[in-house]
């Protein structure tokens, strides 16, 4: 381990559930601050409290006080007392700096929410998208569900918000640090709103036009409906319209379908300008309604050709075996891998000088834009209103599925089980191997399956992504981890 190195260490969630005590949770530090105060932030907290306590339990065994973590994922935390929980509050309250919270579901949140009932002396905070943060105050910290410990809406201040902007802010940071925002210490940060499925709203007139359902094109670019590569121009358009060519409401509540909001996290150690890439659920570009996965891709491919960027955490929730329209906004291999693939393909222009003629270009103008799969611009960011819920409503001339969708829950038990594939995305991929060489891809959030079933489903799909690794040749090191996995880069 150096000095600059960046650890990541997994919490005792590494997986999506149904188990309540391994739900998604991540640390992240900057090795060189040496466990200073606000040196630390958690990505998501569905475990929190719990599991940094049974962490420190598990690897802390002199009593001698004061001592020097000197193994596992806390080596070198300096613990005071003798009591194995007051030093875990001694964490929470000074060596965590925040929290990211990539979507508001509550296999995310839920120790992070009961965590707050701790005495603090200074508000915790939570970050993430706007629509992520109006979800938490409206439906969590409401004085129903959970008390308002904010310092809004009369709250009592015990819990602060960090709102963030999808695609980062164009007038914070400079260099490799553009759009970054610094949160906690030694760390900044980066975000993209990413899509997390689809789910049914019925709505009337008063609905429409309320602002809890206002929007922001910052937490959803969109690619070119036009455009030959993108799946949603080869569906059916009578299942789309456009915001001006909506049909008048009636009174009478109608069924739309909307792209749940998640969030795909750049995080940069400020000291070695190193980075590390964490989403939170997220589906395939191939089956969304509302692709944003490529904006991501196109983010992180010149991190990659510089050395930057060196690990990407991602679900992988099921099996191959699963198909399309029973992931509920996850992936499983194939579709991971083919979009290992897309960002593969964007490695490769960036390293053949194409995507860096086309920035060249773009800044002379003096415009920031997006590119879409071929490589033309495509979206240029522009000031509007705030985006206020975690659903993404037509705006924009952006397309919405009027009829269709999911169904409901399946029974596990009644799961395809044949191995056939659905749909993947058939975008031209990659001429060249091992694009992603030296990158580790982290597997998190698989789902466990209380079934009899000979195998544990995480080496499963493990099994799985090496299968499509040995065909692809991505140069990929796959990591499935386990509760209190630390990795450093």
């Amino acid at each position: 381990m150096d000095a600059g190195d960046i650890l990541w260490q997994i919490l005792r969630g590494p997986r999506g559930g149904p188990f309540e005590d391994n739900c998604t949770a991540m640390l992240v530090r900057s090795v060189a601050l040496n466990w200073d105060n606000e040196s630390v932030l958690a990505v998501d907290a569905g475990v929190h409290i719990a599991a940094i306590n049974t962490l420190l339990k598990e690897f802390v065994t002199s009593d001698i006080r004061p001592t020097i973590v000197d193994q596992g994922p806390f080596a070198g935390l300096k613990l005071k007392h003798k009591n194995i929980e007051a030093n875990t509050g001694d964490f929470l309250l000074d060596t965590l700096g925040a929290v990211l919270i990539t979507h508001p579901h509550i296999d995310h949140i839920a120790g992070g929410i009961v965590g707050t009932a701790l005495g603090s002396r200074k508000p915790r905070c939570f970050a993430g998208l706007t629509s992520t943060i109006e979800a938490l105050k409206a439906h969590i910290f409401n004085d129903i569900i959970w008390p308002n410990l904010s310092d809004e809406d009369d709250g009592v201040g015990a819990v602060t918000f960090n709102r963030l902007i999808s695609g980062g802010s164009p007038v914070l940071g400079t260099g490799h640090s553009e759009g970054y925002v610094e949160i906690g210490k030694g760390l900044a940060v980066k975000c993209w709103a990413v899509s997390h499925g689809s789910c049914e709203h019925k709505y009337s007139n008063q609905d429409h036009n309320s602002s809890a359902y206002s929007t922001s094109p910052r937490d959803y670019p969109m690619r070119d409906r036009s455009s030959p590569s993108s799946p949603q121009s080869r569906r059916n358009s009578a299942h789309h319209n456009t915001i001006e060519n909506l049909p008048q409401l009636s009174s009478e509540k109608q069924k739309q379908y909307y792209a749940y909001n998640s969030t795909a996290y750049f995080i940069q150690d400020k000291t070695t300008l190193r980075e590390v890439l964490i989403f939170g659920d997220v589906e395939p570009d191939s089956i969304s309604i509302l692709p944003r996965n490529q904006f991501v891709w196109n983010d992180a491919a010149p991190k990659i050709v510089e050395g930057r960027l060196k690990a990407i955490l991602i679900e992988c929730s099921y099996n191959d075996a699963r198909p399309d329209d029973k992931l509920f906004g996850h992936m499983n291999p194939r579709h991971l891998m083919q979009e290992l693939c897309v960002l593969a393909k964007e490695v490769e222009n960036w390293q053949g000088g194409e995507r860096l003629r086309e920035r060249k270009r773009i800044n002379e103008r003096g415009e920031v834009e997006y590119m879409r799969r071929g490589g033309s611009p495509q979206w240029k960011r522009k000031s509007s209103s705030l985006l206020k819920s975690p659903l993404s409503v037509v705006s924009q001339g952006m397309g919405m599925l009027t009829h269709g969708g999911v169904d409901g829950v399946i029974d596990e038990e009644g799961e395809d089980d044949d191995g056939s594939v659905d749909t993947v995305f058939s975008a031209a991929g990659p001429t060249k191997q091992n694009l992603l060489k030296g990158i580790k891809v982290v597997i998190i959030h698989v789902k466990d399956r209380l079934l009899p079933e000979p195998y544990d489903p995480g080496e499963y799909i493990m099994k799985q992504i090496l299968a499509w690794e040995k065909e692809m040749k991505l140069g990929c090191d796959f990591v499935l981890p386990v509760a209190g996995t630390s990795l450093y880069l």
